[in-house]
């Protein structure tokens, strides 16, 4: 059970513990393993057709998992190649006009994770969109995330940290989170502290790791060109 809001804290531990009081105490279960990703070298593609007026392509590499080491470093790569000034948005939307919407994401769930990007373009430019985005996913293998751009990732993870605490659902979401798939209670002391750590040489280890090689699976909802 997990109390968060306006309370004081032993009157709560009291009054959740006599709730409690009846139930046999029982072993905490172990933590399971984490699980093996089963992709080869070449992509695995899945598509469906829409009367659409956009195509919209989501590959999905191997990533690390919540409880990897690689997490925050992951998520930097994420802060630096997503969103409005980020490095995939730049070269794909801002020189080349190949996208309406373009994002990177690491995902992270307690026993497997992912490396994802997106992108939604126009169905004759599917394929200039999809070299495009391998070869700026391929440049973070190559080539070390600049100082600036690792600045303003880790500023804004952490930022964002910070504001999620401001919401009592998302403290106690994050409680919960720490003690079954975490590192216990002690990671929440300060939530940008793993972030600011984080070099431009842990990024680019996590690139070559994950997106080395670029295997992965690819999901695409192709636009017929007709709808809007």
């Amino acid at each position: 059970m997990i109390a968060v809001g306006d309370v004081e804290p032993q009157h709560a531990a009291e009054v959740l513990a006599g709730v409690f009081e009846n139930l046999p105490a029982r072993k905490a279960s172990p933590r399971a393993a984490s699980l093996a990703w089963a992709l080869d070298s070449r992509a695995l593609e899945r598509v469906v057709s829409r009367d659409k007026a956009q195509t919209a392509l989501a590959m999905v590499f191997r990533g690390p998992d919540r409880q990897s080491p690689d997490r925050f470093a992951a998520e930097v790569w994420a802060g630096v190649a997503s969103g409005l000034g980020g490095r995939i948005f730049e070269a794909l939307r801002d020189r080349r006009s190949l996208a309406y919407t373009v994002l990177a994401s690491s995902w992270q769930k307690g026993r497997a994770g992912a490396l994802v990007s997106y992108i939604a373009t126009s169905p004759d430019r599917e394929p200039e969109a999809r070299a495009a985005m391998l070869e700026e996913l391929e440049r973070f293998v190559r080539e070390p995330v600049t100082p600036s751009e690792l600045a303003q990732a880790v500023s804004y993870l952490s930022g964002q940290a910070e504001i999620r605490r401001q919401h009592a659902t998302s403290v106690a979401a994050e409680i919960l989170e720490a003690w079954l798939v975490g590192d216990g209670l002690e990671e929440l002391a300060d939530p940008g502290a793993a972030y600011r750590a984080v070099t431009a040489e842990q990024v680019q280890a996590v690139a070559v790791e994950y997106l080395g090689g670029l295997a992965r699976a690819e999901g695409i909802v192709r636009g017929t060109g007709g709808g809007k």
